[in-house]
């Protein structure tokens, strides 16, 4: 590639040998390169250069800095093109993920592949990426199977990482949309094609067809149908009479957050927040306070955030932690390191289930065990925000 621009941010593409084409989307091509110098991967989106693709570099920059979000690492303008560097995540997208499941576990179509623990591990990870994206004025307006990535090729599906922001858009900017052409259509709210205002909730609308479609192996509208679903009276009893007589079974708690997702009704959908609260998704974050005491202790004596066992972090939201503990961690900047670790173990030994009042664990439950994994998140977040 010529050299192009190189402010601040951006790449001179003379740097990079361009590889094989990954894919391609309504916005451009991706194809792999590599850094001649460093021999660093990364994924290399290429488009005409055009307001839409300046737009997603502004809305992609603006949610950096999340685990769960694909991470940018510079851009080029050149010759009418731009292209634009991302990490390259090895793992291919969650429906690549699902379908090679499927030949592994020789599981038929119409059957679940995943299981619901696995299905919350990959809700969650989206979760916080849009709490964190809605967190930054960002909306996604493109949430789906496929531009949810997994980083590496043995990665927990809580390792998901929200990617495409090609249709993403200012949420205090929007209006009534001007071209229907953004987004997939069977995974788009009802009230994009309503001409209405419609807001970051179009998200929560996809990612409730996405857990559908997790769950059930299927998507739940018929293409045709989703334009008029804004004006169907009885849109919420024919959609919980298709969950309930679903097949495969899913438990009750997974079809009422399904149903609680896709509420044509914007303002009655859950909020992110809800969603983490959801008795669905509670087991999750239960397993991540198990042993939270005793290792919480053992970290914050052995003064080891950096373990290398752990390549990545995910930040529990703060809208997850009680107002009590919120006014402890707004005093940040002012607390010593020692006075620091003192307030670690006084935060510890309750144990921080009790504080955020979560149902205690069944061992029989759904999830199975998730590791130290989350237990190290919860640790690495509350360190991070004292």
């Amino acid at each position: 590639m010529e050299g192009g621009d190189t402010s601040r941010g951006s790449a001179r593409m003379g740097e990079y040998e361009v590889g094989k084409k990954l894919g391609i989307g309504a916005f451009g091509v991706v194809r792999s390169c590599v850094h001649t110098a460093t021999r660093q991967e990364y994924a290399c989106k290429t488009s005409k250069d055009s307001r839409a693709a300046t737009t997603e570099i502004a809305m992609l920059s603006r949610v950096q800095g999340h685990p769960n979000v694909v991470r940018l690492e510079a851009h080029s303008h050149n010759q009418g093109y731009i292209h634009v560097l991302l990490e390259l995540c090895h793992g291919g997208d969650l429906l690549e993920h699902v379908e090679s499941l499927r030949v592994a576990r020789s599981v038929g179509k119409g059957e679940a592949v995943l299981s619901e623990g696995e299905a919350a591990e990959a809700l969650l990870a989206v979760v916080l990426a849009l709490s964190f994206c809605h967190s930054r004025g960002v909306m996604h307006r493109d949430v789906k199977p496929e531009n949810l990535l997994l980083p590496r090729t043995d990665s927990r599906l809580c390792e998901l990482k929200l990617a495409d922001f090609g249709g993403a858009a200012d949420i205090a900017n929007i209006k009534v949309i001007e071209d229907d052409s953004i987004g997939t259509f069977d995974y788009q709210a009802p009230e994009i094609h309503s001409e209405v205002i419609y807001n970051e909730t179009v998200d929560v609308w996809s990612l409730g067809v996405v857990l559908y479609f997790l769950l059930l192996d299927h998507l739940p509208f018929e293409q045709s149908a989703i334009p008029h679903i804004f004006q169907e009276s009885d849109f919420s009893c024919n959609l919980s009479l298709q969950v309930e007589n679903s097949q495969p079974s899913i438990s009750h708690h997974a079809k009422d957050l399904i149903l609680n997702l896709l509420q044509v009704n914007p303002s009655r959908r859950l909020s992110l927040s809800s969603i983490l609260t959801h008795p669905w998704l509670c087991p999750v974050l239960n397993h991540a306070l198990i042993n939270y005491d005793e290792y919480l202790i053992k970290k914050s004596t052995e003064g080891d955030t950096n373990n290398p066992e752990f390549s990545f972090h995910v930040e529990l939201p703060l809208l997850m932690v009680p107002s009590k503990l919120q006014a402890k961690l707004a005093v940040k900047n002012q607390l010593a390191k020692k006075t620091r670790k003192k307030l670690i173990h006084q935060l510890a030994r309750p144990g921080l289930q009790h504080q955020l009042n979560l149902p205690p664990l069944n061992p029989s439950g759904f999830l199975g065990s998730i590791s130290k994994f989350w237990s190290y998140h919860v640790t690495k977040y509350l360190k991070d925000s004292i």
